[in-house]
């Protein structure tokens, strides 16, 4: 070994000094590069998609439509509640006295199935007695009891690429948001969720972009982002559709979502940190016997963390 530098003046790698100096070197060395790599962010750990809670008048009238319009709807119950599943995702159904609003002034526009073929499961549907209130050539919004709005979307469609995973089963919710674009980076910061982008689609550096607000009749599509949770269900966020601020969801037909985690309590820790509203704190619930707790996401969406379970619901 040559030692350069200041080393190599008067002295050679046999002098003593070198001896000392250059191991103790290349040690320092070591240790700052184990330092930077400690440093480096912890990789955020993904949630999984794990149900919605809807308040609905007759839980059993619910069901039966769900079921009726999708083969891959089963009943079970979950947190002793009815509810159906779809995939790795449930439907849970707590009933009140007084049908609850299902208008557009909260965070939670809809949600959805995916179908390999919309015409032809739309043709299915309508024998089967459904009423499609809106429609396109891949998609259409059905009517469900409680009058809240269940998306059929083709998932093969822009220029034959899949941007759906789970085929016909449950495959997104629908948000609204003042920022959307800042909404997505608090799922990916926050539920470690992956950003989904279109076709030559960039992010912009700062996600305060406007939209085009108050347009009567026409749906506000721009700014939009998606995001994916970790078993494939997807967020889709576009903007609130008027000036107006949106509300709390608590109460409305479509309550809140939930994810789960392997340890709620990991979670929480972390979200602590992070200046997250916890809106309920962690604890083992009765109902399910496993750790839960309630946190507040953009524009006042309420997100149950759940912890996860190897046993199948009932």
């Amino acid at each position: 070994m040559r030692v350069v530098g200041p080393l190599s003046k008067g002295f050679g790698a046999e002098h003593p000094w070198a001896q000392v100096v250059v191991p103790f070197i290349v040690a320092l060395a070591l240790l700052f590069s184990a330092i930077v790599q400690c440093q480096q962010e912890v990789p955020v750990p993904s949630a999984a998609f794990h149900h919605v809670h809807l308040n609905v008048v007759d839980p059993d009238d619910s069901i039966r439509f769900y079921r009726r319009m999708f083969h891959n709807a089963k009943r079970v119950r979950f947190a002793n509640l009815p509810a159906i599943q779809s995939g790795t995702v449930y439907l849970l159904f707590n009933r009140v006295t007084v049908r609850a609003t299902p208008t557009l002034e909260t965070s939670i526009w809809h949600f959805g199935w995916g179908s390999v073929s919309f015409e032809t499961d739309r043709s299915k549907a309508i024998l089967k007695g459904a009423e499609f209130v809106q429609q396109g050539a891949t998609w259409g919004f059905l009517r469900a009891p409680d009058e809240n709005l269940v998306e059929i979307n083709d998932v093969v469609h822009r220029g034959g690429e899949v941007v759906l995973q789970n085929s016909t089963t449950f495959t997104h919710v629908h948000l609204f948001s003042e920022w959307p674009l800042c909404a997505a980076e608090w799922y990916q910061d926050v539920l470690g969720a992956a950003r989904v982008l279109g076709r030559g689609e960039r992010i912009p550096a700062d996600c305060h972009v406007l939209s085009n607000v108050g347009v009567p009749g026409r749906l506000v599509t721009e700014p939009n982002a998606t995001v994916r949770l970790v078993n494939g269900v997807d967020l889709i966020i576009y903007p609130k559709q008027d000036a107006r601020a949106l509300v709390s969801p608590t109460g409305h037909v479509i309550d809140h979502i939930a994810v789960s985690y392997p340890s709620v309590r990991a979670a929480l820790a972390r979200v602590n940190g992070m200046h997250v509203r916890v809106l309920d704190d962690v604890g083992k619930r009765e109902r399910t016997g496993r750790d839960a707790a309630m946190i507040e996401g953009p524009d006042l969406i309420r997100i149950e963390l759940i912890e996860q379970s190897a046993t199948p619901a009932n």
